[in-house]
C-alpha cells in the first residue's frame, strides 16, 4: 500500500513540476570556474539580485534557474575567500541560456582561489554554507596539517563528536553523544558494512587519511539518505583529477619509538592526471593513490576496577580502596596498506560517468603482559586515603598474544546526467569488511597467600602495586597454569547496493525549489565463524616457571618481575596440546554460541521537496524502507 501511495505522489509531483516549462519562461544554466576555466567550483553561492531566486553550485560547479521570466537579470556569484562575481545575463521567452562564470581576477588569483591549503580550506567551508542541512566539512589539506594516521584521528577535531579509542589511536566515532553502532558510514556514496562480529559500527583506523580528499560529517539526515543512521553519517570522498589537476605528490616520513628502539616508516604517493579522449579536452581524469605504514609501540599502564568503601581493620576509618589493580605491559605492531585507483569521464554533452575503488588493510599484532593484583578476597590489614595492605591475597600473571587482519573493499560505479529539465544519476556498488583472526594465544598462572597492596601517596594516576615479601611475590614456582585459551575468528560482510536519483528545479508561486525522488536496494550478507578453546586440564603440573620470559621488562611504573613470554608459550602449547583437555561447555557458548550466517536485504523509496521563501529555506520529504532479514547459527546454513 504505501509503495502505492509513493509512486502515486511522484507521478502527481512530476506532472505539477513539468507544467513549468512553457514558452513564456526560459531556464539558466551555468558553470562556475576559476579565472583559467581548469577548476569548477563546488559550493558557490549564486543569486538573482532583487530577487528570492538563489541557489548553490554541485561537485561540477554547476547551478541552474528554472522558469524564468523574460528580462534582464544580474547575477551575484559568491565564494568564500573570493570576491564576488555580478554578471548580466538576459532571459528571452523559450530560449535556454548557457553561462560560464570566472572568479578570481588577475589581483586576487594568487591568494584565493587556485591550489593549496587556502583553497581547499575556501571548498570545504562553501560546502557547509551552501548545505540545507548540517554538515561539516574536512579537507585533504586540513587533514594532512596534522600528524593524523586514519580517518577516525582526522575526525575528531569536527565539533560534536568524539572518539572511542584503542590502544590510544581512535578507532571509532561518535556524533553528538550516539554510539558509533548508531552512525553510518560511505565512501563515494556506497555504503560500507562494519568489519566486526558483533557491531555495525565501522572501524576508521582501517582507512588511511592519505587516502582521503575529503570527509563530510552529516549530523541531520535528510529523506535521500539512509534511514538507519540515527546519529549522522560520515561520507568518505576520494580524489579526482577534475577536482585537482595535474598533480604528483609524494610522502615520506618516520618515528622512533623509545622503548621498543624501533624505527616506524610512512610512505605515500598520489597522482592524478587528466586525458583527452576523442574529441573533448580534458574529459578524462584517471586518480590513484597508494600508501603504506608501518607503526611499532609500546604501552604501560596501571589500571584498577571498582574502588567500594572498605573499614580499616585498625579503626582509622573507612576509605575507598580497589577491588584489583593491573600492570599492563603491551607490545603493538600495527600495519596499514591501501590503494586508490578513480575513473572519471565526461562527455561533450554534459555526462559524467565514473568508476571509484578504495582497498584499505589493517594488520595489528599485540602481546598482552598483565600482571593483576586481587584485592577483593583478600583479608584488608591496613587501609588509607592513599594505601592499602593485605594478607591472603592473590597475583594472576598473565600473557596474550593476539594477530588480527581487518579489510575494506569499496568499488563503485555511476553516472550523473541532464535529461532536459531533470538531473539523474544512479550508481552500482559492491563494498567488502572482514576482519580475520587466525591465531591468539592466551595463558594465565596465579599464586595464592601473599601479602600484597598499593600506594598511591607519590602519584595517584601511577599507583605503585607491590609484595611484602618480594621472594614470594615472585618465585616461579608458585604460580600455577590456571588457563591456556586458543582462539580463532573470521567475520565478513558484503554489500551489492543499486540506486537512482532524479531531480529538478522549480518555481512554486514565484519562490524557488527543487523536486527530488529516488530508490535503493541494498544486499548484505554477513557470517561469523568463532573457534574459542578453554583448556583447564593439561596431562601435568605446570607453573610460571615453564613459561617465564628471561631477564625483566623495561617498565616505567614500578617493578614488574617474571612475565609469562608468548614465544615460550607458543612452543609449550604445540609441545603439550594432546594432553590438553577443554571445557565443553565453554566451548559450545564461546564458539558454536556465536557463529552465525545473515542476509539482510533493505529496498527504499524517498520522495522530497525544497522551496526557499526570502532567507527561509523548508525541506520536507518521505522515505519509507523496508527490511527482509533471514539467520542462521552456522555459516552456510540459514532458517
Amino acid at each position: 500500500m504505501m509503495y502505492r501511495i509513493i509512486v502515486g505522489c511522484v507521478f502527481a509531483l512530476s506532472i505539477i513540476t513539468s507544467v513549468s516549462a512553457q514558452d513564456q519562461t526560459a531556464d539558466l544554466e551555468g558553470t562556475v570556474v576559476d579565472a583559467e576555466g581548469e577548476f569548477r567550483f563546488e559550493g558557490a553561492r549564486v543569486q538573482i539580485l532583487d530577487t528570492d531566486r538563489r541557489t548553490s553550485t554541485d561537485r561540477r560547479g554547476r547551478f541552474s534557474f528554472s522558469d524564468l521570466e523574460p528580462g534582464t537579470y544580474e547575477l551575484r556569484v559568491s565564494y568564500i575567500g573570493a570576491e564576488p562575481q555580478t554578471e548580466t545575463v538576459e532571459i528571452v521567452a523559450g530560449e535556454d541560456q548557457q553561462i560560464e562564470v570566472r572568479l578570481g581576477g588577475a589581483e586576487d588569483l594568487d591568494r584565493v582561489v587556485v591550489v593549496g591549503q587556502a583553497a581547499a580550506q575556501s571548498a570545504a567551508l562553501a560546502r557547509e554554507q551552501s548545505a540545507t542541512n548540517n554538515i561539516n566539512v574536512l579537507s585533504a589539506d586540513a587533514i594532512g596539517q596534522f600528524p593524523d594516521d586514519n580517518v577516525a584521528e582526522a575526525l575528531q577535531r569536527v565539533s560534536g563528536l568524539s572518539l572511542e579509542r584503542d590502544q590510544g589511536e581512535g578507532r571509532f566515532v561518535t556524533i553528538r553523544g550516539a554510539n558509533a553502532e548508531f552512525n553510518t558510514t560511505t565512501i563515494n556514496g556506497l555504503r560500507i558494512p562494519g568489519p566486526e562480529d558483533d557491531s555495525r559500527a565501522v572501524n576508521l583506523d582501517v582507512i588511511s587519511s592519505d587516502l582521503v580528499e575529503s570527509v563530510e560529517v552529516t549530523k541531520s539526515l535528510m529523506a535521500n539518505q539512509d534511514a538507519d543512521a540515527v546519529g549522522g553519517n560520515i561520507e568518505i570522498k576520494t580524489l579526482s583529477a577534475f577536482d585537482l589537476g595535474n598533480s604528483l605528490t609524494g610522502r615520506i616520513e618516520g618515528s622512533y619509538n623509545e622503548p621498543l628502539e624501533e624505527t616506524s616508516p610512512r610512505l605515500g604517493l598520489t597522482g592524478t592526471r587528466l586525458l583527452s579522449v576523442g574529441e573533448g579536452v580534458d574529459n578524462l581524469a584517471i586518480s590513484g593513490s597508494v600508501n603504506f605504514y608501518d607503526r611499532s609501540f609500546a604501552v604501560d599502564n596501571v589500571e584498577g576496577g571498582a574502588w567500594p568503601f572498605v573499614d580499616d581493620p585498625a579503626g582509622g576509618g573507612e576509605f575507598r580502596s580497589p577491588e584489583s589493580a593491573e600492570q599492563r605491559d603491551y607490545e603493538l605492531s600495527r600495519k596499514r596498506i591501501g590503494g586508490v585507483l578513480n575513473f572519471d569521464f565526461r562527455t561533450e554533452a554534459g555526462t559524467e560517468y565514473y568508476l571509484r575503488t578504495l582497498y584499505s588493510e589493517f594488520s595489528d599484532n599485540e602481546i598482552e603482559l598483565e600482571h593483576e593484583y586481587l584485592f577483593e578476597d583478600s583479608t584488608p590489614v591496613e587501609i588509607t586515603a592513599d594505601s592499602g595492605s593485605f594478607t591472603d591475597g592473590e597475583v594472576e600473571r598473565r600473557g596474550k598474544e593476539t594477530t588480527a587482519t581487518r579489510e575494506i573493499l569499496s568499488v563503485v560505479f555511476g553516472s550523473e546526467t541532464s535529461i532536459g529539465q531533470w538531473e539523474t544519476d544512479y550508481q552500482a556498488g559492491y563494498s567488502e569488511a572482514s576482519t580475520s583472526e587466525p591465531f591468539s594465544l592466551g595463558t594465565a598462572l596465579i599464586a595464592g597467600g601473599l601479602d600484597i597492596g598499593y600506594d598511591l601517596s607519590g602519584d595517584r594516576r601511577t599507583p605503585r602495586l607491590f609484595g611484602a615479601d618480594l621472594d614470594s611475590l615472585e618465585n616461579l614456582e608458585a604460580y600455577e597454569l590456571d588457563l591456556v585459551e586458543l582462539e580463532s575468528d573470521q567475520t565478513e560482510e558484503e554489500e551489492v547496493s543499486l540506486e537512482f536519483n532524479a531531480g529538478r528545479f522549480f518555481a512554486w508561486s514565484g519562490n524557488p525549489g527543487r523536486f527530488q525522488f529516488g530508490a535503493k536496494a541494498r544486499l548484505r550478507e554477513k557470517f561469523n565463524d568463532g573457534n574459542n578453546r578453554n583448556f583447564e586440564s593439561f596431562g601435568g603440573d605446570f607453573t610460571l616457571a615453564d613459561l617465564a620470559g628471561p631477564g625483566s621488562r623495561d617498565y616505567p611504573l614500578g617493578r614488574f618481575g617474571p612475565y609469562v613470554s608468548t614465544d615460550i608459550l607458543r612452543q609449550f602449547y604445540f609441545d603439550n596440546r594432546d594432553n590438553f583437555e577443554i571445557n565443553q561447555a565453554d566451548f559450545l557458548l564461546d564458539s558454536e554460541g556465536e557463529d552465525y550466517d545473515l542476509e539482510e536485504d533493505i529496498y527504499a523509496a524517498y520522495v522530497m521537496s525544497e522551496v526557499t521563501f526570502g532567507a527561509l529555506d523548508l525541506v520536507g520529504g518521505l522515505r519509507i524502507e523496508h527490511t527482509d532479514q533471514s539467520q542462521g547459527g552456522v555459516p552456510g546454513r540459514r532458517q
